[in-house]
């Protein structure tokens, strides 16, 4: 049914208002105690590498906004998952309506996906995890535009998109099954199979030189490369997560059953609530639908991708054995949101279907005067009331990681001009050290470096003005005459008798302890 168009747009720009004012007043406002969000911030700007699996995507895609010349790095950074995060909410308000939910109910679906615990947890904070949400359901609503309408157009822009996703995280993998389902239901019989084959095959090779990117952040030396890919066997080792293979796959069908289903059970009810519970009708009532009215044939096939995706998700879900398994929940979010969308649709319609069929005691339909509006109305009230005290519960709290970031700024004004960090540091402070000095530059312009691999001799020598350090990022050889400090995870580093250790705060300055040498102080 037609609606006016002020009508068909309210419930969404409500949407985009609500949950992008919600997503700008939560964001990380600058650096994170955990010490891959902050390397997630300054890698486009240096252009470097990360931990396995690579995300060359994510990687090119925040070079230029890291290059902005708005707030800081960290700030903007953090805003461009925020962007993505919101483009992850409107795709599913668009999958909602593709499904055949109305407008409202699909808004404050899509409403509950943003809203959920993990979900704002990472999507104001600089990571993949919003990108890749956002290129999951970008994929789906393609496949699911291509299997509406059997337009070949909408096929080759999924599959563009799903070629495209695998430079941001690889666990996209699980969504192949669903891609595989959605191209046998589609229309593909009727598209010329020559240029169809070729469009795909073009996009599965721009998919693979993404990863090209390593080769080259290798070949370049940036100022941060976590690991070098130099050869063939360097770059299978490095994309298929050699280090964590004893993780992947790790648990039995019992445990599988027992502990791992229901605990992801948890974590789905935890963040969409009671408003999940409605998932399991939606999916039953697209086959089995409780009213007059058939379900199309096209959101059946649809559903049946949807299921397939989901089912993918929930098999990584139960077999990885890491402690931040979480995050990789979110598409899983997504997809039950879209399912609880579609079971809220399907109580609606049944009520309304069924309201005009009760009789009065003078056998007029007493509630079949009521409007249809009146019902939507209704519904979408008690579905927001499941939403939105939910909302204010999981708003994220950056207590920690402001408090962090001050105690960053402050060994930062302690090291003052013309200084150098030796030793060991803590992965945390570590990423924030090397945003600080090497991405935004202060190791230039107050000339403050980090030598990680000084040893306790080279320190010695550098202290009586006898030797040089080098730089653990610039490479560069610094002479003396600067302050030299350790911190904290390298404050037990035993330098002999020659030398003495001050705390200054989070930092210890190392000074020459004999009368008379000559001192680093300036």
């Amino acid at each position: 049914m037609r609606c006016h168009l002020a009508r068909c747009h309210l419930a969404p720009c409500l949407l985009v208002l609500l949950v992008g004012v919600t997503y700008a007043r939560t964001l990380l406002p600058g650096l994170h105690e955990f010490g891959d969000v902050t390397k997630a911030q300054f890698l486009g700007r240096v252009l470097g590498t990360t931990h396995p699996t690579g995300y060359p995507l994510y990687i090119l895609l925040t070079a230029p906004v890291a290059w902005l010349p708005l707030g800081s790095l960290a700030g903007r950074v953090n805003a461009f998952s925020a962007l993505m995060g919101l483009g992850a909410v409107v795709l599913t308000y668009l999958l909602l309506r593709r499904l055949r939910v109305r407008p409202a109910l699909a808004s404050v679906c899509a409403l509950a996906f943003a809203w959920s615990k993990v979900t704002w947890e990472q999507f104001v904070v600089a990571e993949v995890y919003a990108l890749g949400a956002c290129l999951v359901a970008l994929v789906l609503y393609l496949l699911a535009a291509s299997l509406t309408t059997g337009r070949r157009a909408w096929f080759l822009a999924a599959a563009a998109a799903y070629a495209l996703s695998f430079g941001n995280h690889l666990t996209v993998v699980t969504l192949l099954p669903a891609f595989a389902l959605a191209t046998l239901l589609g229309a593909w019989r009727t598209w010329p199979p020559w240029s169809t084959t070729a469009w795909i095959v073009l996009f599965i090779a721009l998919g693979m030189a993404q990863y090209g990117y390593l080769f080259w952040a290798t070949a370049r030396g940036s100022l941060y490369l976590e690991y070098r890919v130099h050869t063939w066997a360097d770059f299978v080792d490095y994309v298929s997560g050699a280090h964590y293979r004893g993780r992947m796959f790790a648990f039995g069908l019992e445990p599988i059953w027992t502990h791992r289903i229901p605990r992801f059970a948890r974590l789905v009810f935890r963040d969409l609530g009671w408003m999940s519970l409605l998932a399991p009708w939606g999916c039953l009532s697209v086959w089995w639908p409780a009213g007059r009215r058939a379900a199309d044939p096209s959101v059946r096939r649809v559903t049946a991708v949807l299921l397939l995706a989901a089912l993918g998700q929930l098999f990584w879900l139960v077999s990885y054995d890491i402690p931040d398994i979480d995050v990789y929940a979110i598409p899983l979010l997504l997809i039950v949101s879209l399912f609880a969308g579609v079971g809220a649709e399907a109580a609606l319609r049944f009520v309304t279907e069924l309201s005009t069929r009760v009789k009065s005691a003078d056998s007029r339909p007493a509630l079949a005067r009521v409007p249809r509006g009146v019902w939507t109305a209704v519904g979408t009230l008690a579905m927001a009331a499941l939403v939105v005290p939910a909302g204010f519960h999981h708003a994220p709290s950056h207590a920690r990681a402001k408090a962090f970031s001050r105690r960053i700024e402050g060994e930062l004004e302690t090291l003052g001009q013309g200084a150098i960090v030796v030793g060991a540091i803590h992965y945390g402070p570590r990423m924030a050290l090397i945003e600080r000095l090497y991405a935004e530059g202060l190791s230039e312009t107050r000339d403050l470096h980090l030598a990680a691999m000084a040893k306790p001799a080279d320190v010695r020598k550098y202290l009586r003005g006898k030797g040089t350090l080098r730089d653990s990022s610039s490479k560069e050889r610094l002479r003396p005459g600067r302050r030299v400090f350790l911190h904290e995870r390298g404050a037990g580093m035993d330098f002999g008798p020659e030398v003495r250790k001050v705390r200054r705060g989070h930092l210890w300055e190392v000074l020459p302890k004999r009368k008379g040498a000559a001192s680093s102080l300036r």
